[in-house]
């Protein structure tokens, strides 16, 4: 069984997107193309230009640049999501790790 991530939390669907990542690996290696990773902590101006640095040609982007703009709101959307996802899962597990608590029955006094 595949362990589900945080983007794919359904352990069922899990195996279609590792999938999905190997053909779009194996396209990228037959097309002379170098696939660069980008994970949720990679989703700001400062991580993707540390990703593509020397792989693609820079230019300076105005802040107030429209696309730039939808860009950073989408990735504070997406990792927004993510992060929710792992505080549920980190929760889960606590709540599963903690002994079930007995309810004292209810005295008359």
């Amino acid at each position: 069984m595949t362990t589900p991530t945080d983007t794919c939390p359904n352990p069922e669907k899990a195996p279609i997107t590792i999938s999905h990542d190997y053909m779009k690996k194996g396209i990228s290696q037959d097309k002379g193309i170098r696939l660069v990773v980008i994970h949720p902590e990679d989703l700001s101006l400062a991580g993707i230009r540390k990703k593509v640095e020397g792989l693609l040609p820079m230019r300076q982007v105005s802040p107030h640049d429209p696309v730039l703009r939808f860009l950073t709101e989408a990735s504070l959307g997406y990792t927004g999501k993510v992060r929710s996802a792992q505080r549920r899962r980190l929760l889960q597990s606590k709540s599963a790790l903690e002994p079930a608590q007995e309810t004292a029955p209810a005295s008359d006094s």
